[in-house]
């Protein structure tokens, strides 16, 4: 079975066919996975990150991620506890 990112699963956001994460078979964008050290989840969201650099609906993702303030990775953006850290790569 394939895996998609958990916020495709969950239903939290209409589906963005176009997003780079859409055919994603690791959880690189979600917030933590259990049993995880720190050191290997700073390297998860930042694989998400240089992903999500060259993603087509980038903007849109990060607006729906500062909308529902859903912890995790969102159009680039770590998202924690609904604060952003970190920048943009795609200016609007």
């Amino acid at each position: 079975m394939e895996r998609r990112p958990s916020w495709f699963l969950e239903g939290l956001v209409p589906e963005l066919p176009e997003a780079r994460c859409a055919e994603a078979t690791e959880p690189l964008w979600d917030d933590t996975v259990h049993g995880e050290s720190a050191e290997r989840q700073r390297a998860r969201h930042h694989a998400a990150q240089r992903i999500c650099a060259q993603c087509p609906v980038q903007q849109r993702c990060y607006q729906v991620g500062a909308e529902l303030q859903a912890p995790g990775v969102w159009g680039g953006v770590l998202f924690e506890d609904a604060t952003a850290y970190g920048k943009r790569e795609a200016a609007a």
